[in-house]
């Protein structure tokens, strides 16, 4: 069955507000796209400077590892490495088209949801032609996240976000991921 992005959005109300946490990761948005480690400060856990990582460990979730194929085969380097923004699960840098992702995501249970939301912000860029451009996404995302993309001044900001939250916490998100990166990211 073909991935579409004009998949049909499911309500959000089909998340109770424990299960949303294991979906949400805050944003911030400066010249790159960055997912703070807020949550993994507020539960206590302490993390090393940029210290060397054993990165590239393949992940074991299906999931995850089809939206890393996905990604690079539209040309983006996906690196389980810490991201070079302080305080960052994962980070986009929309003219390298590079994505970092945290390894610490994999054993917070979060590494789906944030690559995720870094692969909505991968076709972002593409639709934007190197710049992050709305995709057009309708829905809103769970009223828990909403505290995380309105604090942003900028309205454009704060789209971008909605966006990428919208997507990562839909039960249909594999769906909606792979069919908006192939409508706006061509295979090179």
């Amino acid at each position: 069955m073909p991935h579409s992005p004009s998949a049909k959005l499911t309500s959000p109300m089909n998340f109770s507000p424990a299960s949303f946490f294991s979906f949400l990761i805050p944003m911030q948005l400066g010249r790159e796209l960055i997912m703070p480690l807020g949550l993994a400060v507020t539960f206590g856990l302490t993390f090393s400077p940029a210290a060397k990582v054993m990165a590239q460990t393949p992940s074991t979730d299906p999931d995850f590892a089809s939206v890393k194929q996905q990604l690079e085969t539209k040309q983006f380097k996906v690196l389980l490495s810490p991201p070079p923004q302080r305080g960052a699960y994962g980070l986009i840098n929309a003219e390298s088209r590079t994505i970092w992702i945290h390894p610490l995501t994999f054993e917070l249970g979060i590494a789906v949801p944030v690559i995720i939301h870094e692969a909505v912000h991968a076709a972002q860029v593409c639709k934007g032609k190197g710049q992050l451009a709305p995709l057009g996404v309708t829905a809103e995302p769970l009223v828990y996240a909403q505290p995380f993309w309105l604090r942003y001044g900028n309205i454009h900001r704060q789209d971008l976000e909605r966006e990428a939250f919208t997507i990562q916490t839909q039960p249909n998100r594999m769906a909606l991921v792979s069919g908006y990166l192939n409508q706006f990211c061509p295979s090179r």
